[in-house]
C-alpha cells in the first residue's frame, strides 16, 4: 500500500515539482538571451506556468484521495475540465510562442513551388 501510494506520489506531484525548475532555468537563459540580444524562447515558461497553475485542482483531488476523504463532485469536475484546458491549449502556445513552428505552418511556406529532383531508377 505504501508502495503504491509513494509511486502514484512520484507520478503525480513529481512533474509538479519539474516544471518550475525548468520554468526557472528558462528565465535565467531568457536573461541571457536579451544580454547577447540573441531571439529569446518564451514557449517553455509559458507551457510550465500554464501547467502548473491547471493542474492545481487536480493536485488537490489527489491529496484528498490520500487523507482518505471523499474530494467534492464539483472539484473533481474543475480538476476534469481544467486538464482538458491544458490538452487543448497546448497547441495554442505552440502556434504563438514558436516561431519556426508557426513558420512551417504559414501558408507562404506551404505553397511555395516543388524543385524536380532528379532520380537514378531509370
Amino acid at each position: 500500500m505504501i508502495y503504491l501510494c509513494i509511486r502514484q506520489i512520484f507520478s503525480e506531484v513529481g512533474l509538479i515539482w519539474i516544471l518550475p525548475v525548468m520554468c526557472l532555468h528558462s528565465s535565467s537563459v531568457h536573461t541571457l538571451n536579451r544580454k547577447r540580444k540573441a531571439p529569446t524562447d518564451l514557449l517553455i515558461p509559458s507551457l510550465s506556468v500554464f501547467f502548473i497553475l491547471f493542474s492545481l485542482p487536480q493536485l488537490a483531488v489527489f491529496m484528498n484521495h490520500i487523507l482518505l476523504y471523499q474530494p467534492p463532485d464539483l472539484l473533481e469536475r474543475i480538476s476534469g475540465l481544467s486538464l482538458a484546458v491544458i490538452a487543448s491549449f497546448k497547441i495554442v502556445f505552440y502556434l504563438i510562442c514558436d516561431t519556426n513552428f508557426r513558420r512551417d505552418l504559414s501558408i507562404t511556406n506551404c505553397s511555395r513551388s516543388r524543385i524536380a529532383v532528379p532520380r537514378n531508377d531509370y
